[in-house]
């Protein structure tokens, strides 16, 4: 929906609640960033089993770039209600709750619903999804890399130093900014995956390990009055699920997956794709090589797609917070 052509007939919960009644049928509207986050919410939708109809549709606002995204839902939080309900990444909003006026409307308001951890791109790097969606684009149940193990190290490495840069997202103060550490918390270069592959030995993951660490000296030694604010800062967190464990989901999503878990993903695919050519190369008949490697490449799904496709992260402790909010809603 274009919000600027059609603002003069921008739905509200009332004015679905009327065309429900006038067409004597129950409807919700539920609206969402960008189209590309229609799929992620029609699937808990429709794990729901809902009574009702609903329709899924991506605000976007005039001009020549259809901009889309949260600040054009924020046109919709007043007109919020039973019948019309907003789905939102987290971002930090969640995390600090009472930053912005914005970030009281989205923890306050039961019609809308948040992802909880940053974003839905965190939920697509969820271990279990990611395993589900190797197999499903190179046709191979190996694997190369244990994504729980690799999450949760990269996890612990972060971690301390993500506590700093929210506490000073949280305060205002401009000495651990976003981009800064999207580049701490992101590695040089591809890892190179092969049958020996271990995370603890892993070079690049190691190297981010020693960045993080002298970024994270330089921090407290530069700004040690905060130590103790941060620590309790910490506690708070916890409160909400963040641990030393889990840090990946609260992180920068795009970040996440573009600079640390696609670049894994990417080059574990290319391994297990390579060992199943290698095996093809060496038990066929010279005739059906280049005839059962087609087969393969056409079986196999490109990264992405297989990500974003895959529906394994719904034991992810967000995700149930979200079937939780939807399950209250409709009680």
């Amino acid at each position: 929906m274009n919000l600027e052509k059609r603002n003069a007939i921008l739905p509200s919960s009332t004015f679905v609640d009327a065309k429900n009644s006038l067409h004597k049928k129950e409807e919700i509207y539920f609206f969402v960033e960008a189209y590309s986050d229609v799929d992620f919410w029609y699937t808990l939708l429709k794990d729901a089993n809902l009574s009702f109809e609903y329709k899924i549709s991506a605000c976007t606002r005039g001009g020549k770039c259809h901009e889309q995204g949260k600040r054009t839902l924020e046109k919709l939080f007043d007109n919020t209600g039973k019948n019309l309900i907003i789905c939102l990444d987290s971002d930090y909003d969640y995390l600090i709750d009472c930053k912005t006026d914005i970030a009281r409307q989205i923890n306050k308001n039961k019609f809308i619903f948040q992802t909880y951890c940053y974003s839905i791109e965190n939920m697509f790097c969820y271990p279990e999804n990611l395993t589900t969606a190797l197999v499903s684009s190179t046709c191979s149940t190996d694997k190369p890399i244990d994504f729980e193990n690799l999450l949760k190290s990269y996890s612990k490495a972060i971690y301390h130093l993500f506590l700093w840069h929210i506490y000073s997202y949280k305060i205002d103060e401009s000495f651990l900014k976003n981009c800064e550490f999207k580049n701490d918390i992101s590695i040089e270069c591809n890892p190179i995956i092969n049958n020996n592959f271990s995370t603890k030995e892993c070079n690049q993951l190691n190297a981010l390990i020693d960045k993080v660490k002298n970024k994270l000296e330089t921090i407290q030694s530069n700004y040690g009055k905060y130590n103790e604010d941060v620590n309790n800062f910490s506690n708070q967190l916890k409160d909400k699920g963040l641990t030393e464990d889990n840090c990946y989901l609260f992180v920068n999503g795009h970040t996440l997956y573009s600079n640390i878990a696609g670049r894994y993903f990417y080059e574990a695919r290319k391994f297990c794709i390579k060992n199943i050519e290698d095996g093809i190369k060496k038990s066929d008949k010279p005739v059906a090589i280049d005839q059962n490697i087609n087969q393969l490449r056409n079986q196999t799904i490109k990264n992405d797609i297989a990500i974003k496709y895959s529906k394994d992260f719904k034991d992810c402790f967000c995700y149930k917070k979200i079937q939780d909010d939807l399950k209250r809603l409709i009680a």
